[in-house]
């Protein structure tokens, strides 16, 4: 993997479409609602500031959508951090959970960055293989223990997956329930019983007002993984450290497919577990279950014997966080354990 440094504290970059629109103000309003779009999902703002575990959810200060997964980790696309075909690693990577508005822009603080990490797989595509687009960025305080994180689905043997917070008190405590829910044998009975599950997305849609949070109850296909366009880098993802090491490879990560109306800068967006009793967009009963990330959109189309399209259909990828992309975030959490 790829590790890269954060800014010294001095250092600046230069602002971006969005953060330019945010500065002069050109935001909507506040309250909460519900809107449709031309597919008919149904959107729902989230309220200001953000209820658990929305405000697990936040933006990196280039626009993109990442998450919370440890104490001071967050979970972001690849795409969002480094462009391995120019060799650039990307600015902006301050992250505001919770953003919401003009009236809670940094309802928790912008915290920034200090170093991140992305898997080899990704610069050896070009970043053209979109099942390794996930990256981690470590903070530089531990905005976690304030807020909990989601957990990463865990292997089939073990009770859960990795470290959370109920985020109402107790920042390092798991409830047992929530625990089995994310174990890989609870993920397999779940996907065995129907293909389709019940899952909470949230992020910061660019057809919303900028810097706006919304989610929505819809569906990810946890049975059958959809193979990435641009799959240069298929097999294990190995390669060596800094001092180019060998390193344990990895088995290939899977992409899903899944019903949840995603837009541009929804990428990183978390595609959570939604059990019976969670209302759409939140959460009880334990830190929630992060099954998969959002990372791209795709259109299928079909066509008559004449060429002529019949039929055409858009659906949202995701990169399952249950195999090898959730233990590689796992070990790059541990390997920058210390907040």
């Amino acid at each position: 993997m790829a590790t890269h440094a954060g800014p010294a504290p001095w250092r600046t970059s230069r602002f971006t479409t969005v953060q330019l629109v945010a500065a002069i103000g050109l935001l909507g309003p506040v309250s909460a609602f519900w809107l449709r779009d031309a597919h008919g999902f149904a959107h729902e703002r989230a309220a200001v500031p953000p209820a658990y575990p929305l405000n697990l959810v936040g933006q990196l200060r280039n626009g993109c959508t990442a998450f919370l997964v440890g104490p001071c980790h967050v979970a972001t696309v690849a795409h969002c951090v480094y462009d391995p075909s120019r060799g650039i690693w990307w600015p902006g990577l301050e992250f505001s959970a919770g953003r919401n508005g003009p009236s809670a822009w940094d309802p928790f603080g912008r915290v920034s960055w200090r170093a991140t990490e992305v898997p080899d797989g990704w610069k050896r595509s070009g970043g053209g293989d979109e099942a390794y687009d996930f990256a981690l960025v470590v903070l530089t305080e531990p905005l976690g223990r304030r807020l909990g994180w989601m957990r990463l689905p865990g292997p089939a043997a073990a009770g859960g997956g990795a470290g959370g917070a109920d985020g109402r008190g107790a920042a390092e405590r798991v409830t047992e329930g929530a625990a089995g829910a994310c174990s890989g044998a609870a993920l397999e009975a779940l996907a065995a019983a129907s293909p389709w599950v019940p899952v909470g997305v949230a992020g910061y849609p660019d057809d919303r007002d900028n810097g706006t949070l919304w989610s929505q109850a819809c569906s990810l296909r946890m049975g059958g993984a959809v193979e990435a366009v641009g799959g240069a880098a298929a097999g294990a993802d190995g390669g060596g450290g800094p001092g180019g090491e060998k390193q344990e490879p990895w088995p290939r990560p899977q992409l899903l497919r899944h019903g949840c109306a995603t837009r541009g800068g929804n990428s990183g967006s978390p595609l959570w577990l939604q059990q019976k009793e969670d209302e759409p967009g939140g959460g009880r009963g334990g830190a929630p279950c992060a099954l998969a990330m959002h990372v791209a959109g795709r259109t299928r189309s079909t066509y008559d014997t004449a060429g002529r399209r019949t039929h055409s259909s858009s659906y949202g990828l995701a990169v399952s966080l249950a195999g090898a992309a959730g233990d590689w975030l796992r070990e790059m959490v541990a390997r920058h354990g210390g907040c």
